[in-house]
């Protein structure tokens, strides 16, 4: 996650604390993704003859690791303020773990329901990388937390259109269009409050 890097120097970041910033949002996605995979049945497309158990092992090694990671870069930053992030980073795997089991199951499924998991799973965790970001550079995170959801419902809705994915399939065309449209009216309106040093970044 190279832009986080980039985001966190942009606001004054010391190169080493934007490095680290970067490294434990790389881990963080990696876990979302494998756990996502494993949830999916989607992990013997890459790890074929992995049965089940040791797929969790994995995904178990995987969390252990981002955990270790996620406190040394709260300690290195050495403020409560950094520390309350990282709890806050594993509330909102919670909180994804919760948006991928609507999308696994298709509870009731609906645009409002597509919406969202796309705030619940994308949009958090947009929101937490700014978070990361931020604290790396010793920034106020709220400064940049509302332009985290409507840019991870954005970067979630044009994946699955380019994708044609099938969790759009049998969703009205134009309540597909009125989502995107205000998810971009959502981000444009929230990036007027970013520093303004990070915001052609984001």
């Amino acid at each position: 996650c190279g832009w986080v890097f980039v985001l966190a120097d942009s606001l004054g970041a010391p190169r080493d604390r934007a490095m680290e910033a970067a490294s434990f949002v790389e881990l963080y996605y990696t876990m979302c993704s494998f756990t996502d995979d494993v949830q999916d049945g989607d992990v013997p497309a890459y790890m074929p003859g992995v049965d089940r158990a040791m797929q969790i092992n994995v995904m178990m090694q995987l969390l252990c690791v981002t955990v270790v990671r996620g406190c040394h870069m709260a300690r290195s930053a050495g403020d409560a303020v950094a520390l309350k992030e990282i709890e806050n980073a594993f509330m909102i795997g919670a909180g994804m773990l919760r948006g991928q089991r609507y999308e696994i199951t298709r509870e009731g499924w609906s645009m409002h329901q597509y919406k969202l998991v796309a705030e619940l799973s994308a949009g958090r965790q947009f929101e937490l990388y700014l978070r990361v970001a931020a604290v790396a550079a010793g920034v106020d995170p709220e400064l940049l937390v509302p332009v985290g959801v409507p840019l991870g419902v954005l970067v979630q809705l044009k994946h699955d259109l380019a994708a044609s994915d099938d969790r759009l399939a049998g969703l009205p065309r134009d309540e597909i269009k009125r989502l995107y449209r205000e998810a971009l009216a959502d981000l444009k309106e929230a990036s007027e409050s970013v520093p303004r040093a990070a915001r052609g970044i984001v």
